[in-house]
């Protein structure tokens, strides 16, 4: 992590599963860089989904990162309460809490209907993970 970020690299994406946020926030802690220079994502797991869950889980990761505010929190799948764990982002990031909030891994209708029963509405591209994909099949695309 300190040598990636000496390196230059400036976004750095982890998650509640990844079980690795309290490493990522050592490293930011000691790599010797401003934390205004840098972008930080996390996802909330399902196991974490619903409002309560969510927030306790976000408060977790503030914690595990070390950090008073993460750019950007995902619901990294479309499972559970996604509309509880989209309040409690709505919510986290009036607060100041969180800088950016969206998804991971849904579909644009999914994204929209969630979008509808809550005050901010996620943006949806298909094919979202296009590029990705061929990416793991060895193939890269421009």
């Amino acid at each position: 992590m300190i040598t990636a970020i000496k390196t230059g690299y400036r976004h750095i994406d982890t998650a509640q599963a990844y079980i690795n946020e309290t490493e990522v926030g050592l490293g930011i802690k000691n790599s010797g860089v401003a934390r205004e220079e840098l972008f930080v994502t996390t996802k909330i797991w399902v196991e974490n989904s619903g409002y309560e869950a969510a927030k306790a889980s976000l408060d977790r990761s503030l914690s595990r990162l070390n950090l008073d505010y993460i750019d950007m929190v995902l619901i990294h799948q479309p499972y559970g309460d996604s509309y509880g764990t989209w309040r409690a982002l709505e919510e986290y990031q009036a607060a100041g809490k969180i800088r950016a909030i969206g998804v991971s891994n849904f579909s644009p209708m999914r994204s929209v209907d969630l979008g509808l029963f809550n005050k901010v509405m996620p943006q949806a591209k298909w094919p979202p993970s296009l590029t990705q994909l061929w990416r793991w099949r060895g193939m890269c695309m421009p």
